[in-house]
C-alpha cells in the first residue's frame, strides 16, 4: 500500500461520517409551522345554537278562535317563493318588518313549515329572526298549504 491510498481511504470515511449526521432543525421549523398554522385556522368559538324539534306535518296547528290568544305562531316557506305566517301571505324580503310588528311575547312557540324546494338558508334566516326576537322555541316540519 503506498501514501497516496491512505488519504483516499480517509476522505471516504469522511463523506460517510458527514452524510450520516441528519439535521433535525428543518423538521422542527415544519411542524412549528403547521402548529401555527391549525392554530389560527382553527376555530376556538362555541357556535351559538338552538335545539330544534321535529314534527310530523298531521301535528300542524289548528286555527283558534278569535278570543284566545294564539300560543303557537305558524310560518310557512313555499317552493314558490312565497311566505305565510299565521295564514297571510307576506314577502319574504319584508320578513324582519313583518316579525318586528307582531306580538311575539303572546306566543309560546313556533313552527316553521318548509317545503322542499325551499333552500335551507330561507328556513335557517326565518328561524333566526325568530330567535332575535325572543321566540328561541322552534319547530321544523314540512310545509301544508294555506289556501
Amino acid at each position: 500500500m503506498r501514501a497516496g491510498d491512505d488519504t483516499v481511504v480517509l476522505a471516504v470515511d469522511r463523506r460517510r461520517r458527514s452524510a450520516a449526521k441528519l439535521s433535525l432543525t428543518p423538521l422542527v421549523d415544519c411542524v412549528f409551522i403547521l402548529l401555527i398554522f391549525f392554530m389560527l385556522q382553527s376555530n376556538l368559538l362555541t357556535p351559538k345554537s338552538m335545539p330544534l324539534r321535529q314534527t310530523r306535518p298531521e301535528a300542524a296547528p289548528t286555527s283558534h278562535a278569535s278570543n284566545e290568544r294564539p300560543r303557537v305562531l305558524y310560518v310557512e316557506l313555499q317552493a314558490d317563493g312565497a311566505l305565510w305566517i299565521d295564514g297571510v301571505q307576506h314577502e319574504f324580503m319584508r320578513l324582519p318588518q313583518v316579525l318586528d310588528a307582531l306580538e311575539l311575547a303572546r306566543f309560546e312557540s313556533g313552527i316553521v313549515a318548509v317545503d322542499p324546494g325551499v333552500p335551507l338558508q330561507k328556513a335557517v334566516d326565518v328561524i333566526d329572526g325568530l330567535s332575535a326576537r325572543g321566540l328561541s322555541d322552534v319547530l321544523l316540519r314540512e310545509a301544508r298549504r294555506f289556501k
